[in-house]
């Protein structure tokens, strides 16, 4: 536990797209550090892009005035941090890209013109931070040299998780009705396109065909939760939103993650803490969280997944060796401490900077 330096505890308003995704436990792990106080304002009622059309006229003034009684403004995610632009002269901001999706999905003129938006937001922030070196890389392609001391790379964390005692492990497989010779594997995630979670059904349909004996557990909630109903039977099944996601990866043997568009994943970085063996598209960060600890398929290339899924399947040896190093990884490169002691640095920097007077307010 980091302990601060304030008398009285610096006051950090955490500004997101709207609730739920990883910016919440990205927030909650910073409520650990003490002498900090964390408030959270959403932008907007829910995650479409009409709820935020309508949600955040509506929510700007309190916005503005939530703004002005904070020290410090964090700002997660490249939409958000656009929004809040205006607010960014009055107190010192950090961000965090969260993933960067509304770039990473954009083309053509419309991404040019994001790049310049972005780099206005980077010029009135304090830092940038970004979860992983693909983040980054897409983000000094267009920093102006002078600005890019403030992009810095701070990998998301993860608790250590100890391995469940056999009798533990038996009981969660029992009560999802896995036998003992049925590879358990799991997917956790928004039911959206970008996660892909229909190509993860799809692909354990094709698994199980090939004559692999999988089960596909499906956890969470989303648009794409009607589509997938035709898939669901004896391989595929949706449990919808769930609050026991640490008991299901207890009992699972495989993590499923096909997104082609993602941050640094915590369900993927609590996959590995859980000693999960992995399955993940080739895609955005990915691959520099997975490691040596998974394997890894060309994005959106159903048959590859399948055949993965059917590989592991087959090979109890493999998936205790991908276990191991997943446990291992998670460790050695995604500790709590490190990131919890720079992210308290980096907010004191922040607040004492240049003309600061250690709240965040002009000197």
């Amino acid at each position: 536990m980091v302990t601060g330096q304030e008398r009285e505890p610096l006051r950090v308003l955490h500004v997101l797209p709207h609730r739920g995704g990883g910016a919440e436990t990205y927030i909650s792990m910073l409520e650990r550090l003490n002498g900090i106080e964390h408030r959270r304002f959403y932008l907007s009622s829910g995650r479409t892009p009409v709820a935020a059309l309508t949600s955040v006229p509506r929510r700007w003034r309190r916005l503005r005035s939530a703004a002005r009684a904070a020290d410090l403004l964090h700002c997660h995610g490249d939409a958000a941090s656009l929004i809040v632009l205006p607010l960014l002269k009055a107190r010192p901001a950090i961000i965090t890209t969260q993933g960067l999706h509304l770039l990473r999905r954009l083309r053509g003129v419309r991404r040019h013109a994001m790049q310049r938006a972005l780099a206005a937001v980077i010029a009135r922030s304090h830092a940038v931070v970004c979860s992983s070196a693909a983040e980054y890389e897409d983000l000094l392609a267009f920093t102006p040299p002078g600005q890019r001391q403030k992009l810095r790379l701070i990998h998301n964390a993860v608790d250590p998780v100890p391995a469940p005692s056999d009798t533990t492990r038996a009981a969660a497989r029992h009560e999802l009705g896995a036998t003992s010779d049925t590879t358990l594997a799991l997917f956790v995630g928004q039911l959206e396109p970008r996660k892909r979670p229909l190509l993860a059904a799809r692909a354990a349909v094709r698994a199980h065909q090939l004559g692999a004996r999988i089960r596909l557990l499906i956890v969470g909630a989303g648009p794409q939760a009607a589509e997938l109903q035709p898939l669901i039977g004896d391989v595929v099944q949706l449990l919808g939103q769930r609050d026991d996601v640490s008991r299901l990866m207890q009992a699972a043997d495989v993590f499923v993650q096909p997104s082609e568009r993602e941050g640094m994943s915590f369900a993927l970085l609590e996959a590995l803490s859980h000693g999960l063996a992995i399955v993940a598209a080739d895609a955005s960060s990915n691959p520099e969280a997975v490691g040596d600890a998974g394997l890894l398929f060309p994005a959106g290339d159903e048959s590859a997944c399948a055949a993965t899924l059917h590989r592991l399947a087959a090979d109890a040896g493999l998936r205790h060796e991908l276990s191991v190093r997943a446990r291992h990884r998670a460790a050695e490169r995604f500790a709590p401490a490190a990131f919890l002691q720079t992210s308290h640095t980096l907010y004191t920097a922040a607040v004492r900077g240049p003309g600061r007077d250690g709240r965040g307010r002009p000197a």
